[in-house]
């Protein structure tokens, strides 16, 4: 092609030639201006079109090539620069049609290999001692408009399509890394962050942070991580602290909602384990394994806290062999050695200057929902299982051990209800007894009215 060069705006220069389209000098207005064009009816690239299609693409034979390279410098002291603006309008004479406002592929032709395919790479790169206010490598905006309707927003979609025939070694919908470039790189503050902002007039921002609606091996799986030198969850933590707990100001709020049905037809199904593993370097450590906790603070009042509250639910014609509402097991292994070990172990705090109307340590309580109730066999059940050559299940039923300050007023009292206790049984040489069955056979212990002497 014959070399043609015509002025265009002020110190402005167009040349076409062998080197193919040039502008350079200063332009007042736009390098190219297609505001007055009109498009046809052509379906593939009515304003621009680089190769003749598919099937027809430019070949790019020299490594590093760049197809379209913009190198820009936005050298104003305020307001915002944008590189590109690609802004499309839904604008039918009728009807509803669909937008890709942008649509980047990379074909992989077939018996072709590739190295590293990135179909979209955004990056920023400071260049040092550089003071930057925010830095967004990708921001996702869906706009609003008043009394619009949608039938389903969706900002940020990531979607595969899948055949079952591939070979992808390792395979995931979303990645988040933190690659050190320079000394041990850095820690950020999170990988994810959630936030609603502006709100106002009771708007919550989400409904849900996160909602899973497909089938899951593994919904979460954190089986790889490597956790850091935080105390205080390092796994995950809601909340800041103890002092900056979140706030839950609806009545009858769950923090935490796990729901789930056992289908199967067998095996014992896990609603949920926690499993600590006692392994120092050296030494020894101690283990909370699961630490529940609420706090009522100072100045508040509660109606009732149930710090742990485990519960059966049968909901009739249920045939159930076994049903525990707390089982509590401690295992055992070869040759351990352990100081002391308790099963059960309930503990409290006491000052002194509390005001507790019921003080109890247990209670053992058969409530009626229905009908007139039922009775239980017993309050109590001590058992042996399995024990043999001689071994006995406990040295006793009952410990107080040899302290004198365990009970303060007697070792028992149950209510005379002439059944198995009475208060005057024999006035002329005790007064009263206790009913106790021992194997087969029912006797009964004399209790004497006065102190023996």
């Amino acid at each position: 092609m014959e070399r043609f060069t015509k002025g265009h705006g002020l110190f402005g220069k167009l040349e076409v030639g062998k080197g193919g389209l040039a502008l350079s000098g200063l332009l007042t207005e736009r390098s190219i201006d297609l505001s007055s064009v009109t498009v046809g009816t052509t379906t593939d690239g009515a304003i621009m079109r680089v190769g003749t299609g598919i099937s027809g693409k430019v070949a790019f034979s020299t490594a590093g090539m760049k197809g379209f390279a913009l190198y820009m410098d936005n050298t104003a002291t305020s307001g915002t620069f944008t590189g590109m603006r690609l802004r499309s309008g839904v604008n039918p004479s009728s009807g509803s049609n669909s937008v890709d406002n942008l649509l980047a592929q990379v074909s992989v032709e077939s018996g072709k290999d590739a190295a590293t395919v990135n179909v979209g790479f955004f990056e920023l790169v400071p260049k040092g001692t550089n003071t930057i206010t925010t830095g967004r490598v990708l921001l996702c905006n869906a706009d609003s408009a008043a009394a619009q309707t949608m039938t389903t927003q969706i900002i940020g979609h990531f979607r595969v399509h899948t055949r079952g025939d591939e070979t992808i070694t390792n395979d995931e919908m979303l990645r988040l890394e933190n690659e050190a470039v320079g000394g041990n790189g850095r820690q950020l503050d999170s990988a994810i962050r959630i936030l609603g902002t502006n709100l106002s007039g009771g708007i919550v921002a989400f409904d849900a942070g996160i909602a899973f609606n497909a089938q899951f091996n593994r919904a979460f799986d954190l089986s790889s991580i490597t956790v850091g030198a935080t105390t205080d969850g390092a796994i995950m933590r809601i909340g800041t602290g103890i002092s900056g707990k979140v706030a839950f100001s609806t009545a009858g709020m769950k923090g935490f909602a796990l729901y789930m049905d056992n289908t199967a037809t067998s095996g014992t199904f896990t609603g949920m384990r926690l499993r600590s593993g006692v392994n120092p370097a050296s030494g020894s450590n101690s283990v909370d394994n699961l630490l529940a906790q609420v706090s009522v603070e100072s100045g508040k009042d509660a109606a009732t806290v149930n710090v742990g509250f485990f519960e059966l639910v049968p909901k009739g014609t249920n045939t159930i062999t076994t049903g525990r509402v707390l089982l509590v097991n401690a295992d055992s292994a070869a040759a351990q050695t352990m100081t002391t070990q308790i099963l059960g172990h309930f503990r409290v705090h006491t000052r002194g200057d509390e005001t507790i109307t019921n003080d109890e340590m247990l209670r053992l309580e058969n409530e009626a929902v229905g009908g007139n109730g039922r009775q239980l066999d017993s309050f109590i059940r001590v058992m042996g299982t399995t024990l043999s050559g001689g071994i006995k299940a406990a040295a006793f039923l009952i410990d107080a051990g040899v302290a004198t300050d365990v009970l303060a007023t007697a070792l028992l009292r149950i209510g005379d209800d002439q059944v198995v206790g009475w208060d005057a049984e024999n006035p002329d040489t005790v007064n009263g007894a206790i009913k106790v069955v021992i194997g087969t056979a029912t006797r009964y212990i004399q209790l004497y009215s006065g102190a023996p002497s």
